[in-house]
C-alpha cells in the first residue's frame, strides 16, 4: 500500500507541475509578453534545481520521504496561489522560480522513495511503474489545463491546479502511517560529493545522455510558448495545445536520441541495455500517437 501512495502523490504533483508550465505560458501571452520573455520565464523553473539538486538529495537522506514532499508540495501550492491573487507578469516569474525550487526537493524525495521501496528485484518494476505514471501526468496535466482555461479562465485554473498538491499535503498528513519508512544511507557514502558522481565514467555517460534527452523534451515545451502566439492568429484554441506539444516533443527529442545512444553506447560494459536509452526516445512517440 505505501507504493500506491507514492504513485498517487506522483500523479497529483506531476500533473500540477506540468499543467503549471502550460498555464504560465498561455497567461503570459494574454498579458502581452513577448516570445523572448516567455523563454526567460520558462527558464526560471530550472534556476534553483541546478543549484539545489545535490542539497535536495542530502535533505532526502536526512528526513526521508514525508517531510520534504509535504514542504515541497506546500511551496508549489503557494506558487500557484500567487498568480491567482496577483495576476501580473512579475508574479509569473515568482511563480515559476518558486515552483522550480520546490519541485526539485519533491522529485528527489519521491525517486528516493521509489528506489528504497521493496527489494532489489522489485526496484526495476517500481521505476517502470513510476515512469509510466510520470508519462500519464505529461498528458493529463496539459489537457486538464487546456480545458480549464477555456472553461473557467486563467486565474481560476491556477486555483484548480493548486488543489492537486494541496491534496498531497492533506493525504500525507492524514495517512502518515502509510508513508514508506526511511532508509538510512550508508555512512561511507555520506562523505561523497558531486565530484564522485561525475568521476564515475559509467554514470557520467548516463548523465550526459539524460541531459541530451531532457534538452530535447524541454526545448519542445519552451518553443511552444512562442508558437502559441502565432497559432492564436490562425484560430487554434487552447484545447489543441497539448496535442501539438506532443508532436513537438516527438521531433525534438527524436533528434537528440542518436546523440544519446552514441554517448551511452548500450552494451559497452556499463550494465545498460539499449532499451534504457531507446525507452525515453520512444515515449513521446507513443504519447503523440495517443494524442
Amino acid at each position: 500500500m505505501p507504493f500506491v501512495l507514492i504513485m498517487l502523490v506522483a500523479l497529483l504533483n506531476h500533473s500540477a507541475f506540468k499543467g503549471n508550465k502550460v498555464l504560465i505560458s498561455l497567461f503570459a501571452i494574454d498579458l502581452g509578453a513577448s516570445p523572448a520573455t516567455i523563454g526567460v520565464l520558462y527558464a526560471m523553473y530550472s534556476v534553483f534545481p541546478i543549484l539545489l539538486s545535490v542539497y535536495a538529495g542530502t535533505v532526502s537522506d536526512r528526513f526521508g520521504f514525508r517531510l520534504p514532499v509535504i514542504l515541497a508540495s506546500t511551496g508549489v501550492v503557494a506558487s500557484l496561489l500567487l498568480p491567482f491573487l496577483f495576476p501580473d507578469l512579475v508574479m509569473l516569474f515568482v511563480c515559476a522560480t518558486l515552483a522550480g525550487m520546490c519541485n526539485i526537493f519533491y522529485v528527489v524525495a519521491i525517486q528516493h522513495a521509489v528506489g528504497s521501496h521493496g527489494d532489489a528485484l522489485a526496484r526495476t518494476r517500481n521505476y517502470s511503474i513510476f515512469s509510466i505514471c510520470v508519462g500519464v501526468t505529461s498528458l493529463a496535466g496539459p489537457v486538464l489545463t487546456g480545458f480549464a482555461i477555456d472553461g473557467i479562465g486563467h486565474r481560476p485554473t491556477f486555483l484548480l491546479l493548486a488543489a492537486l498538491p494541496a491534496a498531497t499535503v492533506l493525504m500525507l498528513l492524514v495517512r502518515s502511517v502509510m508513508v514508506p519508512r526511511r532508509i538510512r544511507p550508508d555512512r561511507r557514502s555520506a562523505t561523497r560529493g558531486i565530484a564522485d558522481l561525475i568521476g564515475n565514467v559509467r554514470l557520467r555517460r548516463v548523465l550526459i545522455a539524460t541531459a541530451f534527452l531532457e534538452t530535447g523534451g524541454e526545448r519542445a515545451h519552451r518553443n511552444a510558448g512562442a508558437g502559441q502566439a502565432l497559432e492564436r492568429g490562425a484560430g487554434i484554441q487552447r484545447l489543441d495545445v497539448p496535442g501539438r506539444l506532443g508532436l513537438r516533443a516527438v521531433s525534438a527529442r527524436a533528434g537528440f536520441c542518436p546523440v544519446a545512444r552514441g554517448v551511452v553506447r548500450p552494451g559497452a560494459g556499463h550494465g545498460l541495455r539499449r532499451s534504457a536509452v531507446d525507452g525515453p526516445c520512444l515515449q513521446p512517440v507513443a504519447g503523440g500517437a495517443r494524442g
